[in-house]
Protein backbone atom coordinates (compact mmCIF):
# COMPACT_ATOMS: atom_id res chain seq x y z
CA UNK A 1 0.00 0.00 0.00
CA UNK A 2 2.90 2.15 1.01
CA UNK A 3 4.69 2.08 -2.08
CA UNK A 4 2.11 2.87 -4.51
CA UNK A 5 0.66 5.66 -2.31
CA UNK A 6 3.73 7.29 -2.30
CA UNK A 7 4.49 7.14 -6.18
CA UNK A 8 0.67 8.40 -6.38
CA UNK A 9 1.09 11.21 -3.91
CA UNK A 10 4.03 12.15 -6.33
CA UNK A 11 2.00 12.13 -9.56
CA UNK A 12 -0.75 13.93 -7.67
CA UNK A 13 1.24 16.77 -6.85
CA UNK A 14 3.27 17.13 -10.03
CA UNK A 15 0.08 17.31 -11.58
CA UNK A 16 -0.84 19.89 -9.60
CA UNK A 17 -4.26 17.69 -8.03
CA UNK A 18 -3.10 18.73 -4.72
CA UNK A 19 -1.07 21.31 -2.41
CA UNK A 20 1.85 21.29 -1.22
CA UNK A 21 0.61 21.60 2.33
CA UNK A 22 -1.25 18.39 1.63
CA UNK A 23 1.53 16.74 -0.96
CA UNK A 24 3.78 17.80 2.76
CA UNK A 25 1.37 15.97 5.32
CA UNK A 26 1.06 12.38 3.69
CA UNK A 27 5.08 12.91 2.85
CA UNK A 28 5.77 12.64 6.93
CA UNK A 29 2.47 10.27 7.39
CA UNK A 30 4.79 8.01 4.84
CA UNK A 31 8.18 8.34 6.60
CA UNK A 32 6.33 8.18 9.83
CA UNK A 33 4.84 4.59 9.02
CA UNK A 34 7.70 3.24 7.66
CA UNK A 35 9.62 3.82 10.83
CA UNK A 36 7.27 2.55 13.14
CA UNK A 37 7.02 -0.96 10.44
CA UNK A 38 10.65 -1.16 10.31
CA UNK A 39 11.13 -0.44 14.09
CA UNK A 40 8.35 -3.04 15.48
CA UNK A 41 8.48 -5.58 12.42
CA UNK A 42 9.29 -9.32 13.41
CA UNK A 43 10.58 -12.17 11.51
CA UNK A 44 9.31 -12.09 7.63
CA UNK A 45 7.50 -8.80 8.14
CA UNK A 46 10.94 -6.81 8.52
CA UNK A 47 11.70 -8.26 4.71
CA UNK A 48 8.16 -6.60 3.91
CA UNK A 49 8.99 -3.30 5.45
CA UNK A 50 12.83 -3.45 3.96
CA UNK A 51 11.04 -4.01 0.19
CA UNK A 52 8.81 -0.60 1.14
CA UNK A 53 11.64 1.33 2.97
CA UNK A 54 13.78 0.46 -0.70
CA UNK A 55 10.79 2.46 -3.01
CA UNK A 56 9.14 5.21 -1.15
CA UNK A 57 11.95 7.15 0.47
CA UNK A 58 14.04 7.31 -3.28
CA UNK A 59 10.12 8.02 -4.47
CA UNK A 60 9.68 10.85 -2.03
CA UNK A 61 12.89 12.18 -3.50
CA UNK A 62 11.09 13.73 -6.30
CA UNK A 63 10.20 16.75 -4.29
CA UNK A 64 13.56 17.87 -3.17
CA UNK A 65 13.32 19.77 -6.70
CA UNK A 66 10.64 21.88 -4.73
CA UNK A 67 12.13 24.85 -3.22
CA UNK A 68 10.88 24.73 0.50
CA UNK A 69 9.01 21.32 0.30
CA UNK A 70 12.21 19.68 2.72
CA UNK A 71 13.92 21.82 5.30
CA UNK A 72 17.56 22.17 6.40
CA UNK A 73 17.20 19.44 8.97
CA UNK A 74 16.37 16.89 5.97
CA UNK A 75 19.49 17.98 3.75
CA UNK A 76 21.52 17.65 6.49
CA UNK A 77 20.10 14.02 7.61
CA UNK A 78 20.71 12.98 4.25
CA UNK A 79 23.28 14.44 2.15
CA UNK A 80 26.04 15.95 5.26
CA UNK A 81 27.04 12.04 5.99
CA UNK A 82 28.37 12.09 2.04
CA UNK A 83 30.76 14.93 3.19
CA UNK A 84 31.52 13.22 6.47
CA UNK A 85 32.85 10.36 4.46
CA UNK A 86 34.60 12.19 1.95
CA UNK A 87 35.21 15.52 3.14
CA UNK A 88 38.09 16.53 0.74
CA UNK A 89 36.93 15.74 -2.34
CA UNK A 90 36.04 18.52 -4.14
CA UNK A 91 33.16 17.20 -5.90
CA UNK A 92 31.27 15.81 -2.82
CA UNK A 93 31.82 19.54 -0.58
CA UNK A 94 29.81 21.33 -3.62
CA UNK A 95 27.10 18.71 -3.98
CA UNK A 96 26.84 18.83 -0.05
CA UNK A 97 26.76 22.99 0.59
CA UNK A 98 24.30 23.19 -2.71
CA UNK A 99 21.67 20.87 -1.28
CA UNK A 100 22.04 22.46 1.86
CA UNK A 101 22.16 25.99 0.68
CA UNK A 102 18.84 24.80 -1.70
CA UNK A 103 17.36 23.62 2.17
CA UNK A 104 17.52 26.56 2.97
CA UNK A 105 20.68 26.15 5.81
CA UNK A 106 21.95 29.21 6.39
CA UNK A 107 26.03 29.86 6.51
CA UNK A 108 26.09 30.82 10.31
CA UNK A 109 24.99 26.96 10.87
CA UNK A 110 28.44 25.17 11.89
CA UNK A 111 27.81 22.80 9.54
CA UNK A 112 27.77 25.33 6.83
CA UNK A 113 30.57 26.27 8.12
CA UNK A 114 32.96 23.24 8.08
CA UNK A 115 31.89 22.80 4.21
CA UNK A 116 33.33 26.41 3.37
CA UNK A 117 36.14 25.69 5.54
CA UNK A 118 36.98 22.42 3.29
CA UNK A 119 35.93 24.44 -0.27
CA UNK A 120 38.56 27.15 1.37
CA UNK A 121 40.88 24.41 2.14
CA UNK A 122 41.20 21.56 -0.76
CA UNK A 123 39.18 23.39 -3.83
CA UNK A 124 40.51 26.81 -4.07
CA UNK A 125 43.16 26.11 -7.19
CA UNK A 126 44.77 28.52 -9.44
CA UNK A 127 42.27 26.94 -12.17
CA UNK A 128 39.39 28.13 -10.19
CA UNK A 129 40.54 31.38 -9.82
CA UNK A 130 41.12 31.65 -5.93
CA UNK A 131 36.78 30.59 -6.48
CA UNK A 132 35.80 26.90 -5.46
CA UNK A 133 31.99 27.05 -6.20
CA UNK A 134 31.41 26.36 -10.25
CA UNK A 135 27.88 26.53 -11.63
CA UNK A 136 26.73 24.15 -13.85
CA UNK A 137 27.48 25.64 -16.66
CA UNK A 138 31.28 25.40 -15.67
CA UNK A 139 32.08 29.26 -14.56
CA UNK A 140 33.28 29.29 -11.11
CA UNK A 141 31.32 31.87 -8.49
CA UNK A 142 32.97 34.85 -7.18
CA UNK A 143 33.75 34.12 -3.17
CA UNK A 144 33.86 37.22 -0.76
CA UNK A 145 35.76 37.53 2.03
CA UNK A 146 33.98 37.25 5.51
CA UNK A 147 35.57 36.87 8.85
CA UNK A 148 38.58 35.18 7.47
CA UNK A 149 37.06 32.77 5.04
CA UNK A 150 35.98 32.84 1.37
CA UNK A 151 32.17 32.08 1.56
CA UNK A 152 30.14 31.95 -1.82
CA UNK A 153 26.90 33.41 -2.18
CA UNK A 154 23.70 33.18 -0.72
CA UNK A 155 21.93 32.28 -3.63
CA UNK A 156 23.94 29.17 -5.72
CA UNK A 157 22.82 26.96 -8.08
CA UNK A 158 22.25 23.33 -7.75
CA UNK A 159 24.88 20.97 -9.93
CA UNK A 160 23.83 19.65 -12.74
CA UNK A 161 25.01 17.46 -15.24
CA UNK A 162 24.23 17.64 -18.52
CA UNK A 163 20.50 16.79 -20.05
CA UNK A 164 19.88 15.96 -16.21
CA UNK A 165 16.43 17.44 -14.91
CA UNK A 166 16.60 19.51 -12.19
CA UNK A 167 15.37 21.94 -9.86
Amino acid sequence: MINPFASLLVELYFDKQISLEEAKKYQQMIRKILANGLATCEGKACDRWRVVESYAPSRLEAFETVKGFYDCAYYIGKYYPDFLEDSTNCDVIREVYSRLNWGGCQESDSLMARLIQAGNKYCVTERTGGNWLITASGKPITTVRSKGLKKPPTKVPMRRRKGSICC
